[in-house]
Order: C-alpha cells, then structure tokens, then sequence
C-alpha cells in the first residue's frame, strides 16, 4: 500500500510473527520493535 509516496507495511503482523514486542508512541508517531533473547 501507497500514501503519499510511502509504502506502508503491516509491521505489527510481520514483528509479532517473528516473536517481537511492538510498541507505538503515538506522540512521536514511532514504532519500536524489541526482540527478547531466548
């Protein structure tokens, strides 16, 4: 999908089914993803 000249991924989808935390900062309109060591 396009917006504007950006392509917006599914990243919540993708980072969970590859084991990672997302959290989003709606303040700074940033997600971070963190992958926990097993």
């Amino acid at each position: 999908m396009e917006v504007k000249d950006d392509r917006i991924l599914p990243v919540r989808f993708i980072a969970e089914q590859l084991g990672a935390f997302v959290i989003w900062n709606a303040e700074l309109q940033r997600v971070t993803l963190v992958f926990v060591k097993p």
